[in-house]
């Protein structure tokens, strides 16, 4: 099956991305990224309401990090899914450490555990794992590469600075 594809903004974007949206049914299963040289979303699968994941992703683009609408429910460890719920009150283009967010979930100690929450994320973007950084500043970890988690990061704090 060819994927829908949807192309923002054409070649040069400031968020050169590929977002895969993998569903089943009409549940979104997980979302995958890629680098690439444009910002683009891939539908596998079709859902009803794929001008709604559209629009969010526009928003997504001109620095808003509105709620996502579609429902999410992965199966998840309790304490996995709180955490990365939590990660939709850290601001678009902003950061918190791992120590932060595990306070932030009742369990100062568990900043490993938000680490390996963060791995885990089936829906990056939506649930910003990408903004949880080391507690001295440095990237830490992304399932997807530390090059596009800076990437990510400045396109993020670039798009909240542009008028």
């Amino acid at each position: 099956m060819n994927p829908r594809h949807v192309n923002f903004l054409g070649g040069g974007s400031p968020c050169p991305l590929h977002v895969f949206l993998h569903f089943n049914l009409n549940n979104l299963e997980k979302i995958t990224l890629k680098l690439g040289s444009s910002f683009e979303l891939f539908f596998l699968g079709s859902h009803e309401r794929e001008a709604a994941v559209i629009e969010w992703f526009q928003a997504y683009l001109q620095g808003e990090h509105p709620v996502f609408p579609l429902p999410l429910s992965p199966t998840l460890k309790p304490f996995t899914w709180r955490v990365l719920c939590a990660l939709q009150n850290i601001p678009f283009g902003k950061t918190q450490s791992y120590l932060d967010v595990a306070a932030n979930v009742g369990n100062a100690k568990a900043s490993r555990a938000v680490g390996n929450a963060c791995r885990v994320n089936p829906f990056p973007l939506i649930l910003p794992c990408h903004r949880v950084i080391n507690t001295g500043g440095s990237l830490g970890g992304f399932a997807y590469g530390l090059e596009m988690k800076q990437r990510l990061l400045e396109f993020e704090r670039m798009a909240i600075q542009t008028p």
